[in-house]
């Protein structure tokens, strides 16, 4: 059986680079029979993992500029969706699954014009039906984060409703987006909770098995020491 080790790891996110040094262990094939204590904890855990793992992908693709959009549907483009053929059974479920596949045509639309005109085109997007601000059920939309050359491309391919497009700000970090994010999609066990085309690029994760255990964690001396918050 596999011992446990020390294990060094560095994720680089654009310019927010992560250092941790944490015990691995091997899989066990027996697990404890969780508790409803241990439920709430996991749920907790799960959710701050999705946060940093949304938050490592926005800060290797974007900076000050990109664009922060939400598509919303008109009276008219929410018709539309309830009007597609679907399987789903409830009104909420059937706008929420059509709005879903009408993401991916704006989607390819926007990857075909920016191809047209020579631009890049990226984009990290969800599809919600929840408010943040209270987790109640909201007329369903889209969030994406987009780079700043494909703004006329965005605006002009979405044809059901309004565009409200915001320049991302100065920040070191944009965990909070991601938190914005994923506090209002759909609760799931999956840290893949978001979408993100192809050109999005992944961030860097490097493991280094320790063997000297009294090894540190050391910020550089022109680095900004940041808290998530989360």
């Amino acid at each position: 059986m596999c011992k446990p080790h020390w294990i060094k790891r560095k994720v680089e996110s654009g310019n927010v680079v992560e250092e941790s040094i944490f015990l691995a262990y091997p899989k066990k094939a027996w697990m404890h029979k969780p508790t409803a204590k241990t439920k709430s904890k996991k749920a907790l855990e799960n959710f701050r993992c999705r946060v940093r793992n949304l938050s490592r992908f926005i800060n290797s693709n974007y900076s000050p500029g990109d664009l922060l959009v939400t598509l919303t549907y008109s009276r008219l483009g929410y018709s539309y969706l309830k009007a597609k053929p679907t399987t789903q059974t409830t009104p909420r479920d059937i706008a929420f699954y059509a709005a879903k596949e009408e993401l991916q045509l704006f989607l390819a639309r926007c990857k075909y014009h920016a191809q047209k005109a020579g631009v890049p085109f990226k984009a990290i997007y969800i599809t919600s039906d929840i408010k943040s601000s209270t987790g109640h059920y909201a007329r369903v939309h889209h969030h994406l984060l987009v780079n700043n050359e494909a703004t006329d491309i965005v605006r002009d391919c979405w044809k059901h409703g309004h565009t409200k497009i915001t320049p991302l700000k100065n920040q070191v970090d944009y965990a909070p987006i991601a938190y914005y994010f994923l506090e209002q999609t759909r609760t799931t066990e999956d840290q893949n909770s978001f979408g993100r085309t192809q050109s999005v690029l992944a961030p860097i994760i490097s493991d280094t098995y320790l063997v000297n255990l009294n090894e540190k964690l050391v910020a550089p001396e022109d680095a900004q020491v940041l808290s998530s918050g989360f």
